[in-house]
């Protein structure tokens, strides 16, 4: 896999190229690169930090304070998601912005009532942000 990587780095694909450049030609759309004023400063200290970011926003958003909502995919029917959405709406009126991986249930409910009482969020992708997955968080 590591020569796999050294390769696709000293000769990438001109197509993939060509549709990331066609990315962040879009108004909205973005790259910060580890070494950008605009890259976040506590996420540079994590023992790994990504390269780079691909934000879909207002990348400013990232400086905001935040609270990671992570929860199950399947809420129990004990409240779980009546929860998640009574966390979101309440932290974001005490000024924090929710983060999380944008799953089904726990993680999309507390986004949803963050949007819905006027926050904004931040969804850490595992797949590139032209692929919304799940479909349903689109």
């Amino acid at each position: 896999m590591k020569g796999d990587v050294i390769s696709a780095i000293w000769q990438p694909e001109e197509s993939l190229l060509e549709a990331d450049m066609a990315w962040l030609s879009v108004a909205g759309h973005s790259l910060i690169t580890w070494d950008s004023d605009h890259y976040p400063a506590l996420l540079r200290r994590i023992p790994s930090p990504p390269a780079a970011l691909y934000v879909d926003g207002n990348p400013d958003v990232l400086w905001q304070p935040q609270l990671a909502v992570i929860g199950s995919r399947n809420p129990s029917g004990g409240g779980g998601l009546e929860h998640a959405k009574a966390f979101g709406s309440e932290f974001r009126r005490r000024g924090m912005t929710i983060t999380s991986g944008l799953a089904s249930g726990i993680d999309s409910a507390a986004h949803e009532a963050a949007l819905l009482s006027g926050g904004q969020t931040v969804a850490v992708t595992g797949t590139g942000l032209d692929t919304v997955y799940p479909a349903s968080s689109h």
